[in-house]
């Protein structure tokens, strides 16, 4: 039978608010501060939740915190340092009068749980069998290590672990048999007592890791500390904040400096590619995943895989976790194509980010070559490490430079840029149209034929046009398009499918940057740069004129401007949709 809250505080006693007493230990992919007889039981319970797939967040979990208990006036047992609350935005405190057994969702996965408790179906988006094998967890004498919140009677505490036993009961350890999921290939910690260990134990890499490893260290670099690099000082492509994460302690920059090749090869192997189980996928998709998890971050790099793989035709859920059934999808689909697809996923991806302008060179030339090394790898089995030609060309950031904050967004230089380049091109069509070599052809395959300038798709379709040939769009509007490309994780809503899937599609994140790019060529950069004024004339240009319809370039730009405000506030109001669509989900 388990101890009361009071027979635990009297127990741990010695460790009540002593803050210098913690020890600092790896909990899943967190840093979490306990006592340090505990540190055994803690690696178990994060065993567990690593065997069932379960996400620990770093933003809501925490351990060690000197404070008194919610709704009493004693002490937490956080100020022992024997407890732990995951998750706590989606694991919430309910008051519970009626005693009623706590709730959990019957959905599939973390997410779909998550959101059955936001809209209080469920209690926790934990599973019975995982929170089943969490409290089945004992010592070597058969003394339950760990009481979870949910089960009280009064409230659930669904995010709350607690140890329900003495510091002399645990000092016997922990019965690792009792443990589900020690025998996966997540290292292997120590029972009972101990001091804090310098760095996780990784395991020995796998000689497909050994195989795809080589692609990854030729592009991460030696140390840099660029002050534009969210990610600070970097040394092998691990970051300071990773290395400490890594050693449970804190490090300087010098110690980033000094950090070792072995050391650097343990870290990725441990926290990138045992984290994303590419050992059990096919070799060159585990490259591209591994890729991705390096230098977007695990979450994305899964879900990267997962869209990759709904595209091939899987029916899986994208969900950011690799589980049986992304592995066994994995493993069903054509490995050449999927390797293209997830290449084409991920540069979208980083064409989407705000610092693209200036890191996306090196991006994508690392994108690339990686694409091309799986792409020699398709079909193959772990094999001694292959000849590396060394990485050349742009900038590169570390495993966290790449963040999700960027967007879709055009600064003024990309737009000054634009233009400048829209003008050039006016002038070039302008010279052809003189010389004969463009009326005479109404069916050039460039300019898209349309009853009057004055229809809102003809305008589009040019707009379109103009931005393929400078470059700025990653896909033409126009048909016909290259073979499918993979499918938008979220529907269009319906603002931004007013006029349907396929122009919908085409313009998504698209608009508002073009009705404003539009807005400035016909009116405003005219009017303050003359020197830009042939710009208007070269959408013009673009636009088969039909004398009954139009009959100056004046009259054109008039007919043009309030159609690109148009797209500018649908591209608004777009946006408002979307942003209304999320907080409804």
């Amino acid at each position: 039978m388990g101890l009361t809250t009071t027979k635990l505080r009297a127990a741990w006693k010695q460790y009540e608010c002593r803050e210098t007493d913690m020890v600092t230990i790896s909990f899943g992919p967190d840093l979490i501060r306990v006592a340090p007889p505990t540190q055994g039981a803690w690696k178990a319970l994060a065993t567990v939740l690593n065997h069932h797939d379960y996400n620990i967040r770093l933003a809501d979990t925490d351990s060690y915190n000197c404070r008194t208990i919610t709704g009493g006036s004693g002490k937490s047992l956080h100020s022992y340092g024997i407890a732990l609350d995951i998750n706590w935005k989606t694991n919430p405190f309910i008051e519970t009068p009626d005693k009623r057994p706590v709730r959990f969702s019957d959905k599939a996965t973390q997410a779909e749980r998550a959101t059955d408790v936001k809209q209080h179906l469920a209690d926790t988006d934990m599973t019975p069998e995982m929170i089943a094998d969490a409290v089945a967890i004992v010592t070597t004498e058969g003394k339950k290590v760990f009481e979870w919140g949910g089960h009280w009677r009064n409230v659930k505490d669904a995010m709350h672990f607690e140890l329900d036993l003495a510091p002399e009961d645990l000092a016997a350890g922990v019965d690792w048999s009792s443990v589900k999921g020690h025998a996966d290939p997540i290292g292997e910690p120590q029972a009972g007592a101990g001091a804090a260990m310098a760095a996780p134990p990784a395991g020995a890499p796998t000689p497909a890791f050994e195989t795809s490893h080589p692609f990854i260290a030729k592009w991460e670099g030696g140390f840099v500390n660029d002050p534009d690099d969210p990610g600070g000082a970097t040394n092998m492509g691990i970051t300071i904040d990773t290395l400490r994460r890594w050693r449970g302690t804190p490090v300087s920059v010098d110690d980033v400096r000094n950090l070792t090749e072995d050391e650097a090869r343990r870290i990725f192997f441990a926290n990138y590619w045992r984290k994303l189980r590419c050992d059990e996928m096919p070799l060159a998709l585990a490259l591209m995943t591994y890729n991705a998890g390096v230098n977007s971050g695990p979450g994305r790099g899964a879900k990267f895989l997962q869209r990759t793989l709904v595209a091939q035709g899987q029916q899986i859920a994208i969900d950011g976790q690799v589980g049986p059934n992304t592995l066994a999808a994995s493993r069903a689909v054509d490995e050449r194509r999927a390797v293209e697809s997830y290449s084409d996923i991920y540069e979208n991806y980083y064409r989407g980010l705000s610092k693209f302008w200036k890191y996306g060179k090196g991006w994508l030339n690392r994108l690339f070559d990686i694409e091309s090394g799986a792409l020699g790898l398709v079909g193959a089995t772990p094999a001694p490490t292959p000849h590396i030609q060394p990485a050349t060309g742009g900038t590169i950031m570390s495993d966290t430079t790449d963040p999700a904050a960027g967007g879709k967004t055009t600064n003024i230089s990309d737009l000054v840029s634009i233009l400048t380049q829209a003008a050039e091109l006016a002038q070039t069509i302008q010279k052809l149209k003189a010389e004969g070599g463009i009326a005479a052809q109404p069916a050039q395959p460039q300019v898209p034929q349309a009853g009057a300038t004055t229809d809102f798709g003809a305008i589009l379709q040019a707009l379109a046009g103009v931005a393929a040939q400078l470059g700025a769009t990653s896909q033409p509007v126009a048909p016909p398009p290259p073979p499918p490309p993979p499918p938008e994780v979220e529907p269009l809503t319906p603002v931004n499918g007013a006029l349907g899937e396929g122009i919908g599609k085409a313009l998504n994140g698209r608009k508002t940057a073009l009705g404003i790019i539009g807005l400035l060529a016909t009116s405003v950069i005219p009017i303050i740069f003359p020197a830009a004024a042939p710009i208007a004339a070269g959408i013009t240009a673009l636009i088969p004129a039909n004398p009954e319809n139009i009959t100056t370039l004046d009259t054109t730009v008039q007919a043009a401007q309030p159609l690109f405000g148009a797209l500018a506030g649908w591209g608004v109001l777009g946006k408002i949709d979307k942003w209304i669509a999320k907080l409804r989900s």
